[in-house]
């Protein structure tokens, strides 16, 4: 529109939602950071590094107060997700310049008064007195770690994470910039399996963020509740259910708690798959059927389904067996290729002594739909990868053994 055409320092206080998105791009372009740009804007990176990476040569406005700096990192947000080929999420980021509550990408953002610039949830630590910036080659260790994760060379990207961090504390960089380093090489261990490690490092990112909280509870910035659903999901790799529990309920609390609007139904169905492998189904049923819902608002159907389904294994276990199969059927009506559910039809059935109906389900799960039932046959995976609660998976276990 005119507005940044020749002008190196734009002010996004001033611009439209299209500038601010062209100017955003460009920023993310100049910063090299199109090859990773999903692995930085899913990470909330991105804000960082657009606001410091590369001085002298993206010179950013820093100072930019209010509604127009978040519509501007926003406009950065959608701008990576442009380069990552996500439509969604340039939908949701470019949605939520105009609704300051919306999500982005599956993560609320957490809403934050106007009266109150620096407490917004892009707003960056100040420089510390003594810090220096990072050198381009030592800025390009950081982008090649980033680089290796997205390529799945784990081993490497753990190593140049590694030394970017160590670069990072030796310059004394911001805590808000070390915090997205250590949570980035937590993310490699957590897919490399090194549970204890991966722990180790998001409770450094806490131990950074430590003023994440606000007086009243809820989030002072996004990063501060997801930093608690990684370490959940790397405690549950420990089998630690009940430390995961803890990690996903406080940071439905940081959103606002409740199960309602502004909560990640991901974490609502993280933290029901938890409570059920620590034995509270009854608990786990109201956090499905949460989860259920909200992926419906938001129009994800296929994740909704998935929450119904884990409600009627729930509901089993229970003990309340019409009504998981009353949503059993109801789901297999609705989409007859969830094998999943066809397989639970074939347990439930057996045990009834309905053994026709049983085969039925299981050759239809079997020849019918792509995927198969290969893995079904393997009880283990069953119980430690599928989840499947130990009535139900007893009773597949005998049809399996024609017992």
């Amino acid at each position: 529109d005119g507005q940044i055409t020749g002008h190196p320092s734009p002010n996004p206080s001033t611009m439209n939602a299209r500038t601010r998105f062209a100017a955003a791009l460009a920023a993310a372009l100049c910063v090299s950071l199109a090859p990773q740009a999903r692995a930085f804007s899913s990470s909330a990176a991105l804000p960082a590094v657009l606001r410091r990476a590369r001085p002298q040569s993206c010179s950013m406005n820093a100072g930019v107060p209010g509604e127009g700096r978040r519509g501007f990192l926003l406009g950065a947000a959608a701008a990576a997700f442009a380069v990552a080929g996500d439509v969604r999420g340039v939908s949701a980021a470019t949605s939520c310049d105009v609704f300051p509550g919306c999500d982005v990408n599956g993560v609320k953002r957490v809403p934050t008064p106007k009266a109150s610039p620096d407490a917004l949830i892009q707003a960056g630590d100040p420089l510390p007195s003594g810090a220096a910036f990072p050198t381009d080659a030592q800025t390009r260790v950081v982008q090649e770690a980033i680089k290796a994760f997205d390529a799945k060379d784990l081993t490497r990207a753990e190593s140049l994470f590694t030394e970017g961090i160590q670069t990072w504390e030796s310059l004394q960089r911001p805590a808000d910039e070390r915090s997205e380093l250590y949570k980035m090489r937590g993310n490699v261990r957590v897919d490399l399996k090194r549970f204890k490690e991966a722990e180790t490092d998001y409770d450094r990112v806490l131990a950074l963020m430590s003023n994440g909280e606000k007086p009243d509870g809820t989030a002072r910035y996004m990063e501060y509740p997801d930093a608690f659903v990684q370490r959940g999901l790397a405690r549950e790799g420990l089998a630690d259910w009940q430390g995961a529990v803890a990690d996903y309920s406080q940071a439905i609390k940081l959103w606002g708690g409740g199960r309602g609007e502004g909560i990640n139904p991901f974490v609502m169905t993280y933290r029901a798959n938890a409570l059920a492998r620590t034995g509270r189904y009854e608990e786990a049923l109201p956090d499905y059927r949460a989860a259920e819902r909200l992926f419906l608002q938001g129009r994800d159907e296929e994740r909704a389904l998935d929450a119904r389904a884990n409600a009627a294994l729930a509901l089993y276990q229970t003990g309340e067996v019409d009504s998981a199969l009353r949503i059993m059927r109801e789901i297999v009506r609705r989409r007859q290729g969830y094998t999943d559910m066809h397989v639970a039809l074939a347990a439930v059935y057996w045990g009834q002594g309905q053994q026709g109906a049983a085969e039925s389900e299981w050759e239809f799960a079997c020849n019918n739909i792509s995927t198969g039932c290969r893995q079904y046959k393997d009880m283990n995976w069953v119980v430690t990868v599928r989840r499947w609660p130990p009535a139900l998976a007893k009773q597949l276990a005998n049809f399996l053994g024609k017992a």
